[in-house]
């Protein structure tokens, strides 16, 4: 029996292409995950971009809160299929997270994980009990007021952190902050 040699690589490329094709299909089914805080606006002289909306709350770490636990709060742009995780951290003022126009779905829950736990899933707690899930549509241009989240505890104080944006974000004075909680 003559043995030919695989010179065109055909069988090595054929195992190789099995589990190509599978991680290909698998990662193309999966939601786009984002940690937006990383993109929050820090720079009180940033000037708003017309295409993008705004989530703008408190997302804050206790000072009692353990050091080993990551936190955030889950919002789904549900138009692009995209989870945008805004996570908690030090200091108590208001932050802007620019995120793209869409529907979005936020259960105003606090999803925590071991920070050294890479894929960033674990141990989840609502914050509100028996509160749906909200929806509210984000266009450009707009500043959408989420709330303020803590390590224990979640409270609306829109009033006081709306009026807090001109100081912050002086090129944001004037545009308009909506209250996604508001029953109105």
């Amino acid at each position: 029996m003559e043995v030919t040699p695989d010179c065109y690589g055909f069988h090595t490329m054929k195992r190789l292409m099995i589990p190509l094709v599978v991680t290909i299909a698998v990662l193309s089914g999966c939601t786009t995950v984002s940690h937006s805080d990383r993109f929050a606006i820090r720079d009180a002289s940033a000037s708003p971009d017309s295409e993008s909306g705004y989530i703008y709350g408190v997302f804050a770490l206790a000072p009692s809160a353990p050091r080993l636990v990551d936190r955030a709060v889950r919002f789904e742009n549900e138009t692009i299929s995209e989870v945008y995780f805004i996570e908690f951290s030090e200091g108590s003022n208001p932050i802007l997270v620019p995120v793209p126009p869409g529907t979005y779905t936020a259960d105003f829950g606090i999803y925590s994980w071991d920070m050294f736990y890479w894929a960033r899933t674990g141990q989840y707690r609502s914050v509100l009990g028996s509160t749906n899930d909200v929806s509210f549509q984000v266009e450009p241009g707009k500043i959408y007021y989420v709330g303020q989240f803590t390590t224990d505890l979640f409270r609306v104080e829109y009033e006081a952190d709306a009026a807090l944006l001109g100081s912050l974000y002086p090129s944001f004075e004037g545009i308009p902050v909506e209250n996604v909680l508001d029953s109105d």
